[in-house]
């Protein structure tokens, strides 16, 4: 196989280097928003918007490309590319220099260089073996055409159709925008790199997961298994370091490695592997301890947890996730987290997260017109729903910040976001006969975590939990992540744990969480409905099959019961939107549907 991939737009993303560019031009307001697209569409509107936007095009190839980014799944898709020693080579339409530049940037040097940044070289096994600039449209799918591609990728559809390239093609339209509804049937059309991976590389042979571990851990790798401990969100292995590889601590040989399924909005291997680093270095936890990580490959290192999942939660369990968000909270404001990010999807205020669901809506229903179902479900059930619960929660919200003004950060805290049970390992500890230990977790009560009085003696073993999973960790609201411990669908609480978790969480977070919590859980109730639904979303189903390859033959039956626990989920939102008692006074309790 051989193939071959156009540059712009297609490899290096400029979605948010426009915007920057004609920021700094004055071509728009300093706040204005918006993809590239809709930017040039803003400028050629208007009288010699044409002219500004090429001159804007000159800046951005050229001397801001550095505002520009690789799009998520490049390197490690060009990587998995030279490990079978499939060569890639570039066919891009650039000319020298850029429109109306009269700083004359040499635009071909600096995508070059951008690449280079990134550890993309060019050369005899390197992740491009070639790469060809063109100076018109028509010399670029002449190259195509004499090249011998079995596959070319493009963000055009006007190049993929070109009547001069070879009928045996295979053509690969790149549409991150999801800007393209109909293309011709000799076009395939996908939305992201780990789309395409999947279609032309497949899942990951041995020898890839071998060398996938031998790079990330920066030494040889005995084996790799992959392990599965549920979600999907993240791909889990299960590494084995050789006798000859250097320790990283006494009888550390075993090792997990993650590999992350991409951004998409927000950088999961930048939450959980920095956030690790820093709360490790506080003493934070217990979680795993970070090792390495290799931010192409979008993959990273942990300490190996031997441990048994929380089926059947208690009160012991709930006083150590209260403590451990405890430390938390008491060390949010250490120096490693002042320019931390918000954690995934953050609830900063109540307007900012229903511009989320209404974006949550739109993708679903972007992918409804395939799925007849789906479609009904949404515009006739769920749509009309949200609207009743959105103008229920603008019209109660009496208190300060507003629902159009952001929290502010001394009021908000550090999230794990997907926080839960489903998330620990328990495992068993001996009981240390230290009662004061710092290093001795307590609860609530001033008791050392596990014990059934106050005596830290016995010899009985003690039962510790070990939080993972910090993908979407970072700074939000308190009150979301409350009642999202209640709401993950991978929890299974009774009333009187809900009830002791929403006491604890006050005690930690404050009295003043109480009447935000009353007014956003209806809006978090929105998102779980859709959240549930995600398995509709191809980049989303194709993230999970990774992590779980079992799930592909089973996707007709997951869907049908995805899309029942959504609308159970809806019924509960009806009864609390007709009886809207703060959740914090009487628990959550799911109301029983009535018969028709």
């Amino acid at each position: 196989m051989k193939i071959g991939v156009d540059l712009d737009n297609t490899l290096i993303d400029y979605d948010e280097a426009f915007p920057t560019g004609a920021r700094r031009l004055g071509l728009v307001p300093i706040h204005w928003r918006g993809t590239k697209k809709q930017l040039k569409d803003h400028l050629c509107s208007r009288d010699g918007g044409e002219g500004q936007w090429q001159r804007l095009q000159g800046q951005v190839y050229g001397r801001w490309i550095g505002q520009a980014r690789l799009f998520d799944g490049v390197y490690r898709f060009l990587w998995r590319c030279r490990e079978r020693r499939i060569p890639v080579e570039v066919v891009s339409h650039k000319t020298e220099y850029g429109h109306q530049d009269a700083n004359r940037v040499p635009l071909r040097t600096a995508a070059v260089d951008f690449l280079s940044g990134y550890g993309i070289h060019i050369g005899k096994g390197q992740l491009l073996r070639r790469i060809h600039f063109s100076d018109t449209r028509d010399e670029k799918i002449r190259t195509i055409a004499q090249r011998g591609y079995d596959w070319f990728i493009d963000d055009l559809p006007q190049i993929l159709t070109g009547h001069r390239l070879p009928s045996g093609l295979g053509r690969i339209l790149f549409d991150a925008g999801s800007r393209y509804r109909d293309h011709p049937a000799a076009v395939q059309i996908y939305r992201s790199w780990a789309e395409i991976g999947h279609r032309l590389l497949g899942g990951w042979t041995d020898p890839e997961l071998h060398a996938l571990a031998e790079t990330v851990a920066a030494g040889p790798v005995g084996a790799v298994t992959w392990h599965r401990r549920g979600g999907g969100n993240a791909g889990l292995l299960h590494v084995s370091m050789a006798d000859t590889a250097p320790q990283e601590g006494p009888g550390a040989r075993e090792y997990a490695l993650k590999l992350y399924p991409g951004r998409k909005g927000h950088g999961r291997l930048e939450s959980e592997y920095t956030g690790s680093r820093i709360m490790h270095a506080l003493h934070l936890g217990p979680i795993p301890a970070p090792i390495r990580a290799h931010r192409g490959l979008d993959a990273a290192m942990y300490e190996w947890i031997d441990g048994k999942g929380v089926t059947s939660p208690n009160a012991d369990h709930i006083d150590q996730a209260l403590q451990f968000l405890r430390q938390l909270h008491q060390h949010r404001n250490a120096p490693g987290f002042a320019a931390f990010q918000h954690a995934s999807n953050p609830l900063v205020s109540g307007a900012g997260f229903e511009r989320q669901l209404r974006q949550r809506l739109a993708s679903l229903l972007d992918c409804s017109p395939e799925y007849p179902e789906l479609q009904t479900y949404l515009s006739h059930e769920f749509s009309p729903l949200m609207e009743r619960a959105i103008d229920w929660v603008r019209s109660a919200w009496d208190i300060a910040p507003g629902y159009d003004e952001p929290l502010p950060r001394e009021r908000q805290t550090l999230s794990p976001s997907d926080f839960g049970f489903h998330n620990t390992l328990e495992r068993t500890l001996p009981r240390v006969a230290l009662p004061h230990s710092t290093n001795t977790p307590f609860n609530d009560r001033q008791q050392p975590i596990g014990l059934a009085g106050e005596d830290n003696r016995s010899a009985l073993p003690c039962a510790a939990l070990v939080f993972l999973d910090f993908e979407y960790f970072g700074w939000d609201d308190p009150a979301k992540l409350i009642a999202d411990f209640i709401l993950h669908p991978g929890m299974s609480l009774g009333a009187d744990l809900k009830r002791q978790w929403l006491q604890g969480a006050i005690g930690v977070y404050g009295t003043d969480v109480r009447p935000r919590l009353r007014l956003i859980f209806p809006l978090i109730m929105l998102a779980w409905c859709m959240i549930l639904l995600n398995e509709y979303r191809s980049d989303v189903w194709l993230a999970r099959c990774a992590a779980d390859p079992r799930r592909a033959v089973r996707r007709e039956s997951i869907l049908d019961a995805q899309r029942k626990r959504s609308r159970d989920l809806m019924a509960t939102i009806r009864g609390y939107l007709s009886n809207p008692q703060p959740v914090t006074d009487r628990g959550h309790e799911t109301p029983r549907r009535k018969r028709s």
